[in-house]
């Protein structure tokens, strides 16, 4: 059986990819090598996760890893994939903590990992970051001591920052990418394989953000992503007069910073 015959164009790039990963080769040389025979057992494995692809699920959970700032996280079924638009929101956030010496950060919904790790190996800060999944946790979990940051990184399962109470009067900031999608939105089929409450927040996508005012106010200095849609930026106005916004490298104002009262 040769490497050409899993290759039938539908999604070419993602199964060049697939049959690079599991031959642990570079696209370039399965490209170059689509005549070279492989095993009948590694042919059906391949095979089998093309066919997952063409199912609509995720290249991300196939192939088990995600690039992020320039590091290779871990991913897993059942954990939020990280988004290439979140790496906007981490530098944005590494400037703000480098200009200002902010030394502890916080984070809710931690997903794999990408923001808390990304700020502790770039920035050598301390963070303390939540998720209510526990898969989400035990994967950040793995992803910092693959990337060395372990000793600056304390997860814990549990609603917004209440795992944390006892560590309030040391954060100086909180990050988050929370769920923002409208509850009736069509979501591509990709998505459908995530965990929801990574991706839904009420009728209009607004109730992680008003949820999170709620709790803490203006507690701390605050990154958030969101949809950038007119509507959630004039609640987002409602709930911090003072708000500035940034934008995603597809010019929409995908982030906001609310400053501490």
């Amino acid at each position: 059986m040769k490497i050409g015959d899993l290759i039938d164009g539908e999604y070419l790039t993602d199964e060049i990819l697939i049959i690079a990963h599991a031959l642990k080769k570079t696209k370039a040389w399965v490209l170059s090598n689509l005549d070279k025979e492989i095993s009948e057992d590694v042919y059906r494995e391949i095979s089998r996760k093309i066919s997952l692809r063409k199912s609509g699920y995720p290249l991300q959970y196939i192939l088990g890893v995600k690039e992020f700032m320039g590091m290779e996280f871990t991913v897993r079924d059942g954990v939020f994939i990280p988004r290439y638009e979140t790496e906007t929101l981490v530098e944005i956030a590494l400037d703000y903590i480098r200009s200002k010496n902010i030394k502890t950060v916080a984070e809710i919904g931690v997903g794999s990992g990408v923001i808390s790790i990304s700020l502790a190996k770039f920035a050598g800060v301390r963070v303390f970051g939540s998720d209510i999944n526990e898969k989400a946790i035990l994967l950040s979990k793995e992803n910092a001591k693959k990337l060395g940051v372990f000793q600056l990184v304390t997860f814990s399962r549990g609603e917004f920052l209440e795992p944390f109470e006892d560590f309030f009067g040391e954060i100086e900031l909180v990050i988050s990418n929370p769920p923002y999608v409208e509850t009736n939105f069509n979501i591509p089929v990709e998505v459908k394989y995530e965990p929801i409450e990574a991706v839904f927040s009420g009728s209009d996508g607004m109730d992680f953000i008003r949820e999170y005012f709620k709790r803490y106010k203006r507690k701390w200095d605050t990154f958030m992503e969101f949809s950038g849609s007119e509507h959630s930026k004039e609640i987002v106005r409602s709930l911090c007069r003072d708000v500035k916004f940034f934008r995603d490298l597809d010019n929409v104002e995908r982030f906001f910073f609310c400053p501490s009262k």
